[in-house]
């Protein structure tokens, strides 16, 4: 298939029960035939160029780049966010930030140079919500649980976010636990025999 055909089958990728069949389809192609990664970077700068958020280009251009999971589609994803405007919707951070947590452990140094963007800008969203949903699938490896807490202990209201996603990472055992003492980690345990004890609540 040459590139020009390529190009074509991933404009054609019509809505149905084939679109996520054709969606996988192109993102082994794009894994396994380096040739046509320029083809859906070129395609997502048409996005960028007309600044159109919204069109199926977008959105399964972007599926296509982080389901072939490679490091060459990481990079190209990652420079489209970075030149994205702020003007683009909520929808895109948020897909994006759901998306990119394929990528495991290889996306959090890119994800974390997101973080590092102004508050309010989608960079830093996108950031921020890849971050929150590695933790949620027990995908973020705890040395970084600390970072990730000292950049929610300073959220703010943001067009970009939720406090729906950040209260559920709150909520987490391990994010609740993770800055305890040992005195602390004890008297939680002391707890839960006390509750596991019929004869010690019997006697309450």
């Amino acid at each position: 298939m040459t590139p020009d055909e390529y190009r074509n089958k991933v404009l054609t990728i019509n809505r149905g029960f084939q679109m996520a069949r054709d969606i996988e389809e192109c993102a082994e192609l794009a894994a396994k035939t380096p040739l046509y990664l320029p083809v859906l970077k070129s395609l997502l700068n048409e996005v960028l160029e007309r600044q159109d958020w919204k069109s199926p280009q977008c959105a399964r251009t972007l599926h296509i780049l982080i389901r072939s999971g490679t490091s060459s589609s990481l990079f190209t994803v990652f420079d489209f966010i970075k030149r994205m405007p702020e003007s683009v919707p909520f929808a895109l951070v948020e897909l994006l930030g759901n998306l990119l947590p394929s990528y495991k452990k290889i996306v959090l140094g890119p994800a974390k140079e997101l973080c590092e963007f102004p508050q309010g800008s989608p960079q830093r969203a996108v950031g921020i919500q890849t971050l929150c949903n590695l933790h949620l699938e027990e995908l973020l490896p705890p040395e970084n649980l600390n970072y990730l807490a000292s950049l929610l202990s300073n959220f703010e209201v943001d067009p970009f976010f939720t406090d729906y996603l950040v209260d559920m990472v709150r909520s987490t055992r391990s994010y609740r636990m993770r800055n305890r003492t040992p005195a602390q980690e004890d008297a939680v345990f002391d707890d839960i025999l006390v509750e596991l004890n019929p004869e010690t609540n019997g006697d309450r």
